[in-house]
């Protein structure tokens, strides 16, 4: 789980296991029950960064094992990794999962996983400078058989912000890969300085509408697009059809 705060930092939390228990499906001894008075409360995160950002964080997402941030008055969505961190890691017991890290010594960074952090692109997003605005994410699912018929993206990856003027920018992640060296490439060519603002693929109006828009949302299967603003604003485009 992942969590931004006004202290400028992200944080990242190994989550316990929560299992449903039944006659024939015993909880086992670590696992904490579904339902509960005495809620668990874990006071430390198993990273914490304030490397990334220098203003309140309002808006954090996995991207895979990457994680996209953004923070008010940078105009920027910041793509980073936590080096060591792998979400399919199994572990042998619960002695063995990695506990976080408990020093109250201040550090830019904290992490169980030791190795620290690495910024690999930036997103240029320009009249973004409130507090409380947020990106919208869409992943296709990992197995395209199981995709229905759809109009949208259909596969691969899409970022999309909204501004204070209306406009909605949108980059589509699939055509920038990690390789191994963990620098950020785009096809056709290398992106050596990770502080580069990649502009937008696509930018998105709505007429005769110059209101802010706060949050951004795709459909399941990323055929509709969704935005809100302030004074009650929606809009909604229909991906493919110009809409």
């Amino acid at each position: 789980m992942l969590s931004g705060g006004m202290d400028h930092a992200v944080c990242l939390w190994v989550c316990p296991i929560l299992h449903q228990t039944t006659t024939r499906n015993p909880a086992p001894p670590n696992a904490i029950p579904p339902t509960t008075d005495l809620p668990e409360r874990y006071s430390y995160p198993h990273v914490s960064t304030t490397a990334i950002h220098s203003d309140y964080v309002d808006c954090v997402d996995f991207h895979n094992d990457f994680i996209l941030s953004k923070c008010s008055r940078e105009g920027k969505i910041v793509l980073w990794q936590i080096h060591g961190f792998d979400s399919q890691r199994k572990y042998d017991s619960p002695s063995s999962i990695i506990q976080p890290p408990t020093t109250h010594e201040w550090k830019e960074t904290r992490s169980a996983f030791g190795e620290g952090v690495e910024r690999l692109m930036q997103f240029d997003i320009r009249h973004c400078e409130p507090w409380f605005m947020k990106f919208g994410l869409f992943s296709s699912p990992v197995d395209p058989s199981k995709l229905p018929h759809v109009i949208g993206p259909g596969l691969g990856t899409f970022l999309a912000m909204g501004n204070s003027n209306g406009n909605v920018y949108v980059w589509d992640l699939s055509s920038y890969e990690v390789v191994p060296t963990g620098k950020a490439e785009q096809v056709g060519r290398t992106l050596s300085d990770p502080f580069t603002l990649m502009k937008p693929h696509v930018t998105l109006t709505v007429p005769k509408l110059k209101k802010m828009i706060r949050m951004m949302a795709w459909s399941v299967w990323g055929e509709w697009l969704v935005a809100v603003g302030d004074t009650g604003l929606l809009c909604l485009w229909q991906v493919g059809k110009n809409e």
